[in-house]
């Protein structure tokens, strides 16, 4: 039956998805383009999407699972608050060290800039979207999914939420052999976070981390970004940052944690 529920769960975030884009490409934007996602139109359209998926999948969970919102892991001691503090500040770190190493070794031009007063609307704007969509995939693809197949033991469920967390991004997003190797590293790091903390808020606050850093220091929102490049990174500059920063974020969870799992 957990099959079955994490199939329909995953239906509806597909339907949803695939109409957005497709009503988002008849408004003339696109969502696999990364420069028109940043058009405040977008993220509205993108903020109302990911919350009809986000009350849907917690509809599921309590009127046919029959389970509390609370089993998903409401709570955040001090231990979960320090490591979420550590790890989104280790996060914005990896990332600033990152670019000035391209910039060092002549890969990439790095100018840093401060944001226009005009921007920072924009700005608090997309935060908001990129937290809303941190929770509608952190409560689907690691809560839902590990609730509906813990039985099965912590390697299934990092298995199938990560794998269905990368093969999702597919019909919205750019894909490539680096990209999917992002999110395959990106799955199985807050898959473990939520295993091992047992809060969904600390996978929430550390994804919403990771994408905000992709648009303050990475430049995936244009002009939002803190650091100017020279040019775009390469999907394969991104993936060999990802490798680097989950090595370091899986030792900072070894560290807080160790093998222990919360969640059983």
């Amino acid at each position: 039956m957990g099959w079955l529920r994490i199939f329909t769960a995953v239906a509806i975030y597909l339907v949803v998805a695939l109409v957005t884009s497709a009503f988002i490409k008849h408004k003339g934007s696109n969502l696999k383009s990364m420069e028109k996602r940043g058009s405040q139109a977008v993220l509205a359209i993108g903020a109302l999407a990911n919350v009809v998926v986000l009350v849907a999948v917690l509809l599921l969970l309590v009127m046919v699972d029959r389970r509390p919102i609370a089993d998903l892991g409401l709570g955040f001691p001090w231990r979960a608050a320090l490591f979420t503090l550590t790890s989104a500040a280790l996060t914005l770190a990896s990332a600033a060290g990152f670019t000035w190493l391209l910039d060092r070794i002549g890969l990439v031009e790095v100018e840093v800039k401060a944001l226009p007063a005009s921007s920072w609307g924009r700005l608090f704007t997309l935060a908001i979207v990129l937290l809303v969509v941190a929770m509608q995939e952190e409560v689907l693809y690691r809560g839902y999914i590990t609730l509906s197949l813990l039985r099965h033991g912590p390697a299934v469920v990092l298995l199938v939420s990560t794998l269905v967390f990368t093969a999702i991004h597919f019909p919205t997003n750019r894909v490539s052999i680096p990209q999917v190797s992002a999110w395959l590293l990106g799955g199985l790091l807050l898959g473990w976070v939520y295993l091992a903390s047992g809060s969904i808020w600390v996978a929430v606050l550390l994804h919403f981390a990771i994408d905000i850093t992709n648009v303050l220091l990475f430049g995936v929102a244009g002009d939002l970004s803190l650091a100017r490049l020279s040019r775009p990174l390469s999907d394969l500059n991104r993936a060999v940052y990802r490798v680097g920063h989950v090595v370091l974020l899986g030792a900072v969870v070894a560290g807080f944690y160790g093998f222990h799992l919360a969640l059983r």
